[in-house]
Protein backbone atom coordinates (compact mmCIF):
# COMPACT_ATOMS: atom_id res chain seq x y z
CA UNK A 1 0.00 0.00 0.00
CA UNK A 2 1.11 3.61 -0.98
CA UNK A 3 2.07 5.73 2.21
CA UNK A 4 -0.54 9.09 2.70
CA UNK A 5 0.22 11.17 0.22
CA UNK A 6 -1.10 15.29 0.77
CA UNK A 7 -1.56 17.65 -1.65
CA UNK A 8 1.55 18.14 -4.26
CA UNK A 9 1.80 21.84 -3.78
CA UNK A 10 1.85 21.50 -0.04
CA UNK A 11 4.70 18.97 0.73
CA UNK A 12 6.81 21.19 -2.05
CA UNK A 13 6.31 24.19 -0.47
CA UNK A 14 7.25 23.07 2.64
CA UNK A 15 10.65 21.60 1.18
CA UNK A 16 11.56 24.81 0.17
CA UNK A 17 10.86 26.57 3.39
CA UNK A 18 12.77 24.09 4.66
CA UNK A 19 16.02 25.90 3.54
CA UNK A 20 15.09 29.50 4.60
CA UNK A 21 16.80 30.38 7.66
CA UNK A 22 16.36 32.64 10.42
CA UNK A 23 18.28 35.79 12.22
CA UNK A 24 19.29 35.55 15.93
CA UNK A 25 19.04 38.28 18.30
CA UNK A 26 22.89 38.77 17.49
CA UNK A 27 22.32 39.01 14.13
CA UNK A 28 23.94 35.58 13.22
CA UNK A 29 21.64 33.01 11.17
CA UNK A 30 20.42 29.83 12.44
CA UNK A 31 19.50 27.64 9.95
CA UNK A 32 15.60 26.74 10.18
CA UNK A 33 14.22 23.71 11.11
CA UNK A 34 14.00 21.02 8.80
CA UNK A 35 10.35 19.65 7.57
CA UNK A 36 9.85 16.03 7.05
CA UNK A 37 7.47 15.70 4.42
CA UNK A 38 6.15 12.10 2.94
CA UNK A 39 7.56 10.77 -0.47
CA UNK A 40 4.84 11.76 -3.56
CA UNK A 41 5.06 8.46 -5.29
CA UNK A 42 3.07 7.26 -9.07
CA UNK A 43 2.78 4.42 -10.53
CA UNK A 44 2.11 2.71 -14.41
CA UNK A 45 1.52 -0.52 -16.47
CA UNK A 46 1.92 -1.50 -19.79
CA UNK A 47 4.88 -1.04 -19.29
CA UNK A 48 4.91 -1.06 -15.43
CA UNK A 49 6.70 1.79 -14.20
CA UNK A 50 7.23 3.89 -10.73
CA UNK A 51 7.97 7.50 -9.96
CA UNK A 52 9.23 8.31 -5.98
CA UNK A 53 9.61 12.29 -5.52
CA UNK A 54 11.14 12.90 -2.18
CA UNK A 55 13.21 15.84 -0.70
CA UNK A 56 16.11 15.96 -2.86
CA UNK A 57 15.45 13.46 -5.85
CA UNK A 58 13.16 12.02 -8.39
CA UNK A 59 13.71 8.23 -9.27
CA UNK A 60 12.13 6.08 -11.85
CA UNK A 61 12.22 2.66 -12.49
CA UNK A 62 11.52 0.52 -14.99
CA UNK A 63 11.80 -3.32 -16.09
CA UNK A 64 15.16 -3.70 -17.86
CA UNK A 65 16.33 -0.45 -17.31
CA UNK A 66 18.54 1.02 -14.37
CA UNK A 67 17.15 3.48 -12.00
CA UNK A 68 17.27 6.76 -13.10
CA UNK A 69 17.96 9.18 -10.33
CA UNK A 70 17.50 12.78 -10.82
CA UNK A 71 18.17 15.75 -8.25
CA UNK A 72 14.57 16.84 -7.51
CA UNK A 73 13.84 20.57 -9.42
CA UNK A 74 11.76 23.17 -8.31
CA UNK A 75 7.48 22.38 -9.25
CA UNK A 76 6.91 24.37 -11.83
CA UNK A 77 3.04 25.69 -11.64
CA UNK A 78 1.49 25.36 -15.57
CA UNK A 79 -2.42 25.76 -15.68
CA UNK A 80 -3.46 22.08 -15.51
CA UNK A 81 -0.27 20.53 -13.80
CA UNK A 82 2.63 20.78 -11.37
CA UNK A 83 5.77 19.78 -13.31
CA UNK A 84 8.84 18.94 -12.62
CA UNK A 85 11.70 19.34 -15.14
CA UNK A 86 15.52 18.04 -15.53
CA UNK A 87 17.69 18.23 -18.58
CA UNK A 88 16.00 14.43 -19.74
CA UNK A 89 12.88 13.74 -17.46
CA UNK A 90 9.40 15.68 -17.41
CA UNK A 91 7.30 14.77 -14.53
CA UNK A 92 3.53 16.28 -14.83
CA UNK A 93 1.22 15.86 -12.23
CA UNK A 94 -2.46 16.42 -12.85
CA UNK A 95 -4.03 16.44 -9.16
CA UNK A 96 -7.46 17.38 -10.83
CA UNK A 97 -7.70 14.13 -13.07
CA UNK A 98 -8.56 11.41 -10.92
CA UNK A 99 -6.68 8.06 -12.20
CA UNK A 100 -7.34 4.13 -12.46
CA UNK A 101 -4.03 2.55 -12.44
CA UNK A 102 -6.26 -0.72 -14.99
CA UNK A 103 -4.90 -3.49 -13.02
CA UNK A 104 -7.38 -2.83 -9.97
CA UNK A 105 -10.38 -1.19 -9.10
CA UNK A 106 -8.38 1.54 -7.15
CA UNK A 107 -8.65 4.94 -7.76
CA UNK A 108 -5.77 7.77 -7.08
CA UNK A 109 -6.02 11.81 -7.09
CA UNK A 110 -3.85 12.42 -9.69
CA UNK A 111 -2.85 11.65 -12.94
CA UNK A 112 0.91 11.59 -13.43
CA UNK A 113 2.96 11.47 -16.88
CA UNK A 114 6.32 10.78 -17.13
CA UNK A 115 8.39 11.85 -20.25
CA UNK A 116 11.97 9.96 -20.55
CA UNK A 117 14.51 10.88 -23.24
CA UNK A 118 10.91 11.49 -25.93
CA UNK A 119 9.17 8.46 -24.43
CA UNK A 120 6.13 8.66 -22.34
CA UNK A 121 4.68 7.17 -19.68
CA UNK A 122 1.24 7.60 -18.33
CA UNK A 123 0.09 6.22 -14.59
CA UNK A 124 -1.54 7.49 -11.41
CA UNK A 125 -0.03 9.02 -8.79
CA UNK A 126 -0.87 9.77 -5.00
CA UNK A 127 -2.74 7.17 -2.27
CA UNK A 128 -5.50 5.25 -3.40
CA UNK A 129 -8.80 6.31 -2.57
CA UNK A 130 -10.35 3.35 -0.93
CA UNK A 131 -6.85 3.23 1.01
CA UNK A 132 -7.10 6.38 2.43
CA UNK A 133 -10.81 5.68 3.52
CA UNK A 134 -9.90 2.69 4.99
CA UNK A 135 -6.61 4.24 7.27
CA UNK A 136 -8.97 7.01 7.97
CA UNK A 137 -11.85 4.95 9.46
CA UNK A 138 -9.37 3.08 11.15
CA UNK A 139 -8.65 5.80 13.24
CA UNK A 140 -11.98 7.34 13.64
CA UNK A 141 -14.52 4.55 14.33
CA UNK A 142 -15.45 3.57 17.94
CA UNK A 143 -16.93 5.78 20.66
CA UNK A 144 -15.25 8.62 22.19
CA UNK A 145 -16.26 11.48 25.13
CA UNK A 146 -16.26 15.18 24.07
CA UNK A 147 -12.84 16.73 25.49
CA UNK A 148 -14.05 20.32 24.11
CA UNK A 149 -16.12 22.36 21.32
CA UNK A 150 -14.75 25.72 19.42
CA UNK A 151 -12.44 25.60 22.59
CA UNK A 152 -15.02 25.39 25.11
CA UNK A 153 -14.03 22.67 27.59
CA UNK A 154 -16.60 19.95 28.39
CA UNK A 155 -17.72 17.58 31.36
CA UNK A 156 -20.19 15.64 30.86
CA UNK A 157 -20.33 11.95 30.55
CA UNK A 158 -23.54 12.52 27.88
CA UNK A 159 -21.25 14.70 25.63
CA UNK A 160 -20.33 11.90 23.04
CA UNK A 161 -19.59 11.15 19.40
CA UNK A 162 -19.63 7.27 17.68
CA UNK A 163 -18.13 6.82 14.28
CA UNK A 164 -19.04 3.05 13.14
CA UNK A 165 -19.78 1.77 9.18
CA UNK A 166 -19.91 4.97 7.72
CA UNK A 167 -22.55 6.40 10.55
CA UNK A 168 -22.30 9.28 12.97
CA UNK A 169 -24.10 10.01 16.15
CA UNK A 170 -23.22 12.32 18.40
CA UNK A 171 -24.62 14.70 21.35
CA UNK A 172 -23.54 17.45 23.44
CA UNK A 173 -25.63 16.39 26.52
CA UNK A 174 -29.26 16.99 25.48
CA UNK A 175 -30.16 16.29 21.94
CA UNK A 176 -29.11 12.98 20.01
CA UNK A 177 -27.80 13.99 16.48
CA UNK A 178 -26.91 11.41 13.70
CA UNK A 179 -26.64 10.75 10.02
CA UNK A 180 -23.84 9.26 7.57
CA UNK A 181 -20.06 10.58 7.34
CA UNK A 182 -17.68 10.02 4.14
CA UNK A 183 -14.26 10.95 3.42
CA UNK A 184 -13.70 14.05 0.63
CA UNK A 185 -9.74 15.07 0.11
CA UNK A 186 -8.33 14.08 3.26
CA UNK A 187 -11.30 15.58 5.22
CA UNK A 188 -14.30 14.40 7.17
CA UNK A 189 -17.71 15.19 5.81
CA UNK A 190 -21.08 14.54 7.44
CA UNK A 191 -24.31 13.64 5.42
CA UNK A 192 -27.93 15.52 6.47
CA UNK A 193 -27.68 14.98 9.91
CA UNK A 194 -31.14 14.41 11.96
CA UNK A 195 -31.79 15.64 15.67
CA UNK A 196 -34.45 14.90 18.65
CA UNK A 197 -36.11 18.48 18.98
CA UNK A 198 -35.84 18.38 23.74
CA UNK A 199 -35.80 21.66 24.70
CA UNK A 200 -32.51 21.97 27.28
CA UNK A 201 -31.19 24.54 29.11
CA UNK A 202 -29.64 27.94 27.37
CA UNK A 203 -25.53 26.49 27.83
CA UNK A 204 -26.26 23.13 26.34
CA UNK A 205 -28.78 24.41 23.83
CA UNK A 206 -25.62 26.85 22.81
CA UNK A 207 -23.01 23.84 23.09
CA UNK A 208 -25.55 21.66 20.91
CA UNK A 209 -25.27 24.18 18.62
CA UNK A 210 -21.34 24.63 18.43
CA UNK A 211 -21.49 20.79 17.96
CA UNK A 212 -24.15 21.07 15.09
CA UNK A 213 -21.69 23.99 13.39
CA UNK A 214 -18.41 21.94 13.36
CA UNK A 215 -19.97 18.77 12.35
CA UNK A 216 -21.17 20.81 8.89
CA UNK A 217 -17.84 21.89 7.86
CA UNK A 218 -15.41 19.59 6.03
CA UNK A 219 -12.71 18.48 9.46
CA UNK A 220 -8.71 17.83 9.26
CA UNK A 221 -8.09 15.29 11.56
CA UNK A 222 -5.33 13.95 13.47
CA UNK A 223 -4.48 12.22 16.66
CA UNK A 224 -1.86 13.82 19.86
CA UNK A 225 0.45 12.09 22.10
CA UNK A 226 -2.92 11.50 24.58
CA UNK A 227 -4.68 9.84 21.98
CA UNK A 228 -7.01 12.16 21.83
CA UNK A 229 -8.69 12.71 18.37
CA UNK A 230 -8.29 16.71 17.33
CA UNK A 231 -10.89 17.44 14.20
CA UNK A 232 -9.94 21.11 12.74
CA UNK A 233 -12.44 23.71 10.84
CA UNK A 234 -11.54 25.48 7.78
CA UNK A 235 -11.67 28.22 10.65
CA UNK A 236 -8.89 26.82 13.24
CA UNK A 237 -12.13 26.10 15.79
CA UNK A 238 -11.95 22.53 17.05
CA UNK A 239 -13.42 19.43 18.35
CA UNK A 240 -11.57 17.49 20.82
CA UNK A 241 -12.64 14.13 21.65
CA UNK A 242 -11.39 11.18 23.39
CA UNK A 243 -11.74 7.43 23.44
CA UNK A 244 -14.57 6.27 25.74
CA UNK A 245 -13.90 3.68 28.44
CA UNK A 246 -15.93 0.63 27.88
CA UNK A 247 -18.48 0.47 30.66
CA UNK A 248 -17.58 -2.15 33.78
CA UNK A 249 -19.47 -5.42 33.29
CA UNK A 250 -21.30 -6.52 36.04
CA UNK A 251 -20.17 -8.63 38.93
CA UNK A 252 -21.68 -11.71 39.12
Amino acid sequence: MLPRLIPIAAPFAALIAGGCTMAQPGGAPTPAAPVAVEPYRAIGTEPFWSLTIDADTMRFERPDHPPLVRERPQARVALASQNFATRDMLVQVFSARSCSDGMSDRTYPDTVQVTVNGTRYRGCGGTPAEAATADSSAILDGSWRIVSIAGEAIDDEHATIRFQDGRISASAGCNRMGGSFRFENDRLVTGAMMSTRMACPAPLMARESALSALLGQPLAYSTDAAERLILTAPDGETLVLRPQAPAPRPMR
